[in-house]
């Protein structure tokens, strides 16, 4: 992403950002400027390039602040490296949270919105896993 990139977000009426990379990821990238009043978090999972799994404790956590965030803004800009798995990941979430939908339905809208979504088959199992607990659904709604 580069500033014009960010420009074009914020003119489109983004006001949030949710960052699944760690800082040494993104640490070449431009930032937006503070003045814009964003709301921004940075919660690092776990991809593909990473020899560790997603842990339950970890989305559970990363879906709570995602929703949050969600209802603090209504416009949110969920990023990581190449968006095409955890940004992916988190944002089948929060339409199966938000929307009431299937993960396979949000799934299957996130792919038609967005071609190069490829998330992880062991995350979106987990994400399944997690999303059908009563559990989840009682702390996040």
């Amino acid at each position: 992403m580069d500033e014009k990139d960010w420009l074009q977000l914020r003119q489109a009426g983004i006001t949030g950002v949710f960052n699944c990379c760690s800082s040494n990821e993104d640490q070449n990238l431009p930032t937006f400027p503070a003045s814009w009043g964003w709301h921004s978090i940075r919660c690092p999972l776990p991809d593909h390039r990473v020899k560790q799994n997603l842990e339950q404790k970890l989305l559970i956590e990363a879906l709570e602040m995602l929703s949050d965030l969600y209802v603090s803004t209504s416009s949110i800009y969920i990023h990581c490296w190449a968006g095409q798995e955890r940004s992916v990941l988190m944002g089948i979430g929060l339409l199966s949270l938000q929307d009431d939908m299937s993960i396979f339905e949000s799934l299957d809208y996130v792919k038609r919105m967005h071609r190069p979504a490829k998330p992880l088959f062991s995350q979106l199992a987990l994400l399944e896993k997690v999303i059908s607990g009563s559990y989840v659904r009682e702390v996040i709604d």
